[in-house]
């Protein structure tokens, strides 16, 4: 299984210090959703998506990283912003 993530706009697979490239091939493996989620929120509020890819390439889906997920959960909100 690999995790990337991608430019919902155009396309393109995020490579960590180097943007965003049209390769999967070479694009950034995070290995999990919570490290790419993680990644996201470090960027500029783009519109991401979270790509899981498979060896069977029918069962790749994709999760949109939402505007709400750039934010550090309030202390009274009963989320774990460290999880």
């Amino acid at each position: 299984m690999h995790v990337h993530l991608r430019n919902k706009e155009s396309g393109d697979y995020y490579l960590d210090g180097k943007g965003w490239i049209p390769q999967i091939q070479v694009a950034q493996d995070f290995k999990s959703s919570s490290r790419a989620l993680a990644a996201a929120r470090k960027l500029p509020k783009e519109k991401v998506e979270i790509v899981v890819c498979f060896e069977d390439r029918s069962f790749d889906f994709s999760i949109p990283v939402e505007e709400t997920a750039y934010s550090t959960p309030s202390p009274d909100s009963g989320m774990d912003p460290e999880r």
